[in-house]
């Protein structure tokens, strides 16, 4: 490896150490934007060295299709959310709970929820089902008469919801390797799914037994006394809720069975318009089911790969 190519992979290295250490304020200059700094840099860097910097490289190694599709799926998680969707799954856990199923399969249905209808970011259905998290953890934890047992479901939901983005065939992580390596869509999702889950269980196992992790007291009943219905009062979720969260379910396994030649973009805006005429959901709860750090991550992401590229590294 040429000189110039070291320098670039410590540069890059360096500016991953630094932000994860918090060497780089993350509030003044985040990843994203440092990294994009970084490929000005050596470019610069290139021309020091004499060395040509081909913006034909740089490109070359934007992948538009898992861009586009991760816009495309939190266009669908803002037509769910505005949907009432999420509040319909909530209400579909609470009654999951009446059945043979019990407290215990539901908790295990919950905590799972994320990586099972994985999403493009894992912070849409944990910011979504947190509430639900919260409360069946503190009935948990009552019933056995420990309070790590709350801290178990709550780090491992939020475990399972970080890593949940692998497999989602909604412009996920994992849709970069399959498009790179030519594998059909959704190729590794059921082994990235069997692994989240395993690691979900570890997590929470090492809560439990190892670090006894114990929520404090006043914060957790705070919450929920913010997260629960008044004694009595029934949340009404709206029909169309219950239909946008079946018909993004049918959808999604429809793709996965028939692997379908059209692009999983053109798919997914279909279904938000149909969600959007029946649900009568606006273009601004559209866009505010958009988060705009993942998608900006994925593009300076490319962009370093592609610098790297052009100098030699």
């Amino acid at each position: 490896m040429e000189i110039l190519g070291l320098i670039g992979l410590l540069v890059f290295f360096g500016v991953i150490i630094a932000s994860l250490r918090g060497w780089i304020p993350q509030h003044i200059l985040p990843v994203q934007s440092a990294l994009i700094l970084s490929s000005f840099g050596l470019a610069i860097i290139a021309l020091v060295f004499g060395k040509p910097f081909s913006l034909v490289d740089v490109t070359a190694n934007i992948f538009l299709h898992p861009i586009t599709a991760l816009i495309a799926g939190f266009l669908v998680a803002g037509a769910l959310e505005a949907a009432g969707a999420f509040k319909a799954a909530i209400k579909i856990l609470e009654r999951l709970a009446k059945t043979p199923l019990g407290l215990s399969g539901t908790v295990v249905v919950l905590v799972n929820m994320p990586t099972i209808f994985a999403m493009p970011c894992g912070r849409i259905l944990a910011a979504a089902l947190m509430p639900a998290a919260l409360l069946f953890s503190y009935e948990m934890a009552k019933i056995s008469k420990d309070s790590a047992v709350m801290s178990m479901i709550i780090f491992g939901f939020i475990v399972n919801a970080a890593a949940s983005c692998g497999p989602s065939l909604l412009g996920g992580i994992g849709t970069i390797g399959e498009g790179m390596g030519g594998y059909p869509i959704g190729s590794f999702s059921n082994v990235q799914q069997i692994s989240i889950m395993l690691i979900t269980a570890v997590c929470m196992l090492t809560i439990k037994y190892v670090f006894r992790i114990i929520p404090n007291e006043s914060i957790v009943m705070s919450a929920l006394k913010t997260d629960r219905k008044p004694e009595g009062s029934v949340e009404n979720v709206p029909k169309e809720g219950y239909f946008a969260f079946f018909s993004f379910l049918i959808t999604i396994a429809l793709v996965v069975i028939f692997k379908p030649h059209i692009p999983i973009q053109t798919i997914l805006i279909g279904f938000v318009a149909i969600i959007m005429l029946i649900s009568k959901v606006s273009i601004k709860d559209l866009i505010a089911g958009v988060i705009l750090h993942p998608i900006m991550a994925m593009l300076s992401g490319f962009i370093i790969a592609g610098s790297l590229v052009a100098i030699g590294s």
